[in-house]
Parts: structure tokens; C-alpha cells; sequence
């Protein structure tokens, strides 16, 4: 699986991780991996908040590019790619994009009952006040 770590992407601590662990946990060449990500066709803006380039030296003391990349960057990626692993991961996020819709339409259930009580108890003080004046209103007159 993925290893998520949290790293400093422009002025704020994010959850990353790198090309090296999609590479392997994609069972993907890494080259593959550098490729993919830097013709993912996004924003200027996307790319300099979202993959921060870095360098790793390897198992052949040869110093190699690789990319840091936070949550979203990860997602524009992965959603591309094919096969078993990747399949599972659109579902669970799908899932997870389904359940968190479904917490939010409960929460504007509950805000729209919310609404409502507070105009029937409006409504509700308004009428008491309206007849507190018709029937001090009343009271006087027979006097």
C-alpha cells in the first residue's frame, strides 16, 4: 500500500507521498510513474501545489528525480491509471465521495427542520403578541 507521510508542500504541512511508493504499489516503473505525472496536462497552479520535484540517490549511488505529492496530486494520477489495484481504489473513493455526500444531505435535512421550527416558533410568538394586544385591546374598550 501506499506509504502516506506528512510533508511540508509550499507553506503548509500536507499528507503526501512519493512517484517511488505509487511506482511500487502500482507495480509500475518508476520512469513510468515521472512520465505520467508530468503529462498529466494540469494547471501550472495544480502542478506547483501539488507535486513538489526531489531528488534520491539509488541503489547505484546515482542520483534520480522523483516527486512528492500531496493527496489531490495522488488522486489526478491514480484516477488514470488501470488495472485491479487501481480499479479498487476509484471504487473506494467513489464510496467514500457517496458517504460523505450522504452526511451532508442529513446534515441539510436537519438544518431545513432546523428552519423550520425556528419560523413556527416565530410564527407561533408573533400570534401570542397580536392577540396579548387584540385582547388588551378588548379589555380597555369595555371600561
Amino acid at each position: 500500500m501506499v506509504n502516506v507521510e506528512l510533508a511540508k508542500i509550499g507553506k503548509e504541512e500536507r499528507a503526501t507521498c512519493t512517484s517511488l511508493d505509487v511506482a511500487e504499489t502500482f507495480g509500475k516503473d518508476h520512469k513510468n510513474v515521472l512520465r505520467d505525472i508530468r503529462a498529466l496536462g494540469c494547471s501550472a497552479e495544480f502542478n506547483r501545489l501539488n507535486f513538489e520535484p526531489i531528488s534520491y540517490v539509488d541503489s547505484m549511488n546515482r542520483k534520480q528525480d522523483a516527486y512528492i505529492m500531496t493527496r489531490d496530486g495522488f488522486t489526478l494520477l491514480v484516477m488514470g491509471y488501470t488495472g485491479e489495484l487501481a480499479m479498487k481504489f476509484k471504487e473506494a473513493y467513489i464510496k467514500q465521495f457517496n458517504a460523505m455526500e450522504a452526511a451532508l444531505q442529513g446534515k441539510l435535512i436537519e438544518r431545513e427542520k432546523g428552519i423550520a421550527v425556528r419560523q413556527a416558533l416565530t410564527k407561533a410568538l408573533q400570534q401570542s403578541n397580536e392577540n396579548d394586544r387584540m385582547h388588551g385591546h378588548a379589555y380597555l374598550s369595555r371600561f
